[in-house]
């Protein structure tokens, strides 16, 4: 009976306690015949009673709203021709420093979710794409000293206080 409902409960509590990251394919044009560009909106409900911090790029801290198209930059595997994106790679700071990232902290509270418009130039050879989803939840999750954090130190320095979970989601091309 117990072996029954272990997995019932398993499935309850994850669907309790996880965000809901929906993309969508709102258009895709060309630039000067070179590469496609997909444009997509994205949206992240925070389904738990608690906040979330989602890191984003540095670029994009002022600018996200749904009025706006963000640049992603893509992460890029040879291999499986697979190009994996973020809303912490925006393609200006790629271009700047691939190495040593800053993000900014976007806290969203419970129950409320972030909206937002990206697009990505996609090339020919590219087989399949990925939005790949950061953020941290739990208990000592306080705004106020990762704000503090980000205003006083080095501007990366604030995410290595917090344990992120990663998601990678399909997305359409």
């Amino acid at each position: 009976m117990t072996i029954k409902i272990v997995p019932l409960l398993l499935l309850l509590c994850n669907v309790a306690l996880s965000q809901e990251v929906k993309i969508i394919k709102t258009g895709e044009g060309k630039i000067s015949g070179q590469s496609a560009v997909n444009y997509y909106s994205v949206s992240i409900y925070n389904n738990t009673d608690k906040p979330i911090c989602v890191p984003v790029s540095n670029y994009f801290s002022y600018r996200m709203n749904t009025n706006d198209t963000l640049e992603l930059g893509g992460v890029y595997s040879e291999k499986d021709s697979i190009i994996v994106v973020s809303l912490f790679w925006s393609k200006k700071d790629l271009e700047i420093d691939p190495q040593q990232m800053p993000g900014y902290p976007v806290v969203i509270n419970p129950r409320t979710y972030l909206l937002t418009n990206i697009l990505f130039h996609r090339s020919s050879n590219i087989k399949g794409a990925y939005f790949e989803f950061k953020y941290s939840f739990g208990p000592n999750l306080d705004y106020q000293k990762i704000s503090s954090s980000y205003n006083a130190e080095p501007k990366f320095r604030w995410m290595k206080t917090l344990k992120f979970i990663e998601d990678r989601l399909s997305i359409q091309l």
